[in-house]
């Protein structure tokens, strides 16, 4: 557009119209005036485009280094939201280190083709200043012939010319003078500020250092979020094998209780076969029928005892396994509850850094924060109601251990009426001496049965608490699976809405990138057609200037206007020269053709991810059908 602008065309002069013989007159002088004034209102136009283009390409290259610091801000806030992400999943991580990988490449590229413009633009003001002080020179040199053409006509013509003229052509000269040395001025102005932006294009290099570093930093943190993962696996992983270890304990410790307790009722039993043999031997006796009768039912009360004691242990023994089961579960469910609840926090994390996020994220969020809330109270109602199973499993080992003692405080006095017994079968000959031990033995026996029936009331009456105690358990243990049941719904529910959230955010991203882009298409569209209409209007004001000019010069003349306009118009079309391609316009042509060649190929990568994004709309549209059919489908079956 600058290389459009109209350059005047001096005569070519083989020399001075003093030197043809001829004398200037005042109104040739004047002519040439007006001629120098209107080839320095081109000159002006000139210069005011090299200055428009020069205030373009300054605020373009501030654009792109605000564009660049705003693109380095987001490659921070990426980086951030990467050191944020390491902790919800690798899955979010890898994204991360996608999104930021695509917009650093984008960066690069970017700050690649805002060099390579800035470059072009600085060879087109190179070429255009270079031109600009080829047309000063020539301005110069004719000051210079016009100031000795009217040196020579103040000595040729110095009586014939008025002193008003002459004074008039001197102010004319001092003007076109302070005109020059305002050209001057403004072309060495020019050149400053053509070096101030090539050191400015020069001075952008250590941009790649910079990014070389912050990929060492990057690397670093990786390998530093790499080694944390392994810690914190390994601290799992020590946790658990922990916990394992003290469950093994404790399943030893019960096996063995197991081996004790039906060692004691092997004896036990062994003890009660030799009663039986001793009530058989006894039956024998006519005179101890009574006795014998009375120590069958007080050895079937015992062995009814003992039984009961057995099952008694059995049943505690099996609720002991159930709640070590249920107390395994609870400690896994409270590790995954802790697990989540370091999840949600990072996700309000995320969610407090992403605040440009719709009102409906807000809303999710407060909702995930309410199911947090609950989550935390039941995980501190059920840590509760594991300490109240401990202090009920205690009770229960307590009444173990006492009925164990019973077991052994039975099986002594079983011993001690065997070894009675043995005695009276090995002395069958003194019945006599065998029937007063025998008396005396049922007398104990008849005190040891009046203790044992106290005891078995005092057990009886243990047994329905413990029972009572049992079906309150299983009640709370119930409640406890339903609760647990409930939190890992709402532990999936949460899983879902993160991958929905995490894919809505994904998506938000994408869009914000494709509306950027097209935004900056959108502007440099609308800036090129600004400017091009900007000089459109100046050129016509340019011709309009000229042919005002053209017409009064005509009028001082003396010609009529039409006639002037027709003169004047043959005149110009045999002073311009015909239009010649030139090196410099082809060169331009092939700049414009790279320049829209790079800026289909930037825009391709945009216009595929618009077209992403329309699939993934229409993919959500037909899913969301597929589920409005679904819930109808569900609601006429309910119905």
């Amino acid at each position: 557009m600058i290389d459009s602008t109209p350059i005047p065309q001096l005569p070519d002069r083989a020399g001075g119209i003093l030197e043809q013989g001829n004398v200037l007159s005042l109104r040739d002088q004047e002519a040439k005036l007006d001629q120098i004034q209107k080839d320095n209102f081109s000159l002006k136009l000139k210069i005011y485009y090299l200055e428009e283009a020069l205030r373009k390409s300054g605020n373009e290259f501030h654009q792109n280094t605000l564009k660049e610091n705003q693109r380095q801000r987001d490659v921070k806030q990426l980086e951030q939201e990467l050191n944020l992400a390491r902790l919800s999943g690798q899955g979010d991580a890898e994204s991360a280190r996608q999104q930021l990988a695509t917009l650093q490449a984008s960066l690069e590229q970017k700050h690649m083709e805002a060099q390579q413009g800035l470059e072009d633009e600085i060879l087109v003001l190179e070429t255009n200043l270079e031109d600009l002080q080829a047309a000063n020179g020539v301005l110069h040199s004719r000051v210079r012939e016009l100031e000795t053409e009217s040196q020579a006509a103040r000595r040729f013509k110095e009586n014939g010319t008025p002193v008003r003229e002459r004074n008039e052509l001197r102010h004319k000269l001092v003007a076109v003078e302070s005109e020059r040395d305002a050209q001057k001025s403004q072309i060495e102005r020019l050149e400053t500020e053509l070096n101030e932006a090539v050191a400015a294009k020069t001075s952008g290099t250590p941009i790649r250092e910079r990014n070389d570093l912050r990929q060492k930093l990057r690397e670093s943190e990786r390998k530093l979020a790499s080694l944390q993962d392994k810690v914190e696996t390994l601290q799992s992983e020590l946790e658990y094998l922990q916990q394992e270890k003290t469950i093994a304990a404790e399943r030893s410790d019960l096996h063995e209780l197991l081996k004790k307790s039906k060692i004691e009722a092997e004896q036990l039993q062994i003890e009660l076969d030799r009663r039986d043999r001793l009530a058989a031997v006894q039956a024998k006796s006519s005179t101890r029928k009574e006795s014998s009768s009375l120590v069958q039912e007080q050895l079937d009360v015992a062995l009814a005892d003992v039984e009961d004691l057995q099952s008694q242990v059995l049943d505690l023994e099996a609720r002991l396994r159930e709640s070590l089961d249920k107390e395994r579960k609870l400690r896994a469910q409270s590790k995954t509850l802790s697990d989540a609840q370091a999840r949600l926090t990072d996700l309000e994390n995320q969610v407090q850094d992403r605040t440009g996020s719709a009102t409906g994220h807000a809303r999710r969020e407060a909702e995930l924060r309410g199911q947090l809330r609950i989550a935390s109270a039941d995980l501190e109602r059920l840590q509760l109601d594991i300490t109240e199973k401990d202090g009920l499993l205690e009770a229960a080992m307590r009444k173990e251990t006492e009925l164990r003692a019973r077991l052994r405080k039975v099986q002594t006095t079983a011993s001690s009426t065997a070894a009675a017994d043995d005695t009276l079968r090995f002395e069958r000959q003194d019945l006599l001496a065998q029937l007063d031990d025998a008396d005396l033995e049922l007398q104990a026996l008849q005190a040891q049965l009046g203790e044992r029936e106290a005891r078995l009331s005092a057990s009886l009456a243990r047994e329905a608490e413990l029972r009572g105690k049992i079906k309150t358990q299983r009640n709370s243990i119930n409640n406890d699976a339903k609760s647990t049941e409930e939190l890992a719904r709402q532990q999936q529910h949460i899983q879902a809405l993160e991958k929905r959230h995490e894919g809505e955010l994904r998506g938000l991203v994408r869009q914000i990138q494709y509306l950027r882009a097209r935004c900056a298409r959108e502007e440099g569209f609308r800036a090129d057609l600004s400017f091009v209409k900007k000089w459109f209007m100046l050129q016509v004001e340019m011709y309009s200037a000229c042919n005002q000019a053209d017409l009064r010069l005509l009028s001082d003349m003396g010609i009529p206007t039409p006639a002037a306009a027709l003169i004047s118009s043959g005149q110009q079309q045999q002073q311009l020269p015909k239009s010649r391609p030139t090196l410099r316009s082809v060169g331009t042509a092939v700049i414009a053709c790279l320049r829209l060649r790079r800026w289909q190929e930037s825009w391709a990568g945009h216009q595929k991810l618009h077209d992403s994004l329309v699939k993934k709309l229409e993919g959500m549209k037909r899913r969301g059908g597929r589920q409005e059919k679904e819930r109808a489908s569900n609601a006429k079956e309910a119905h």
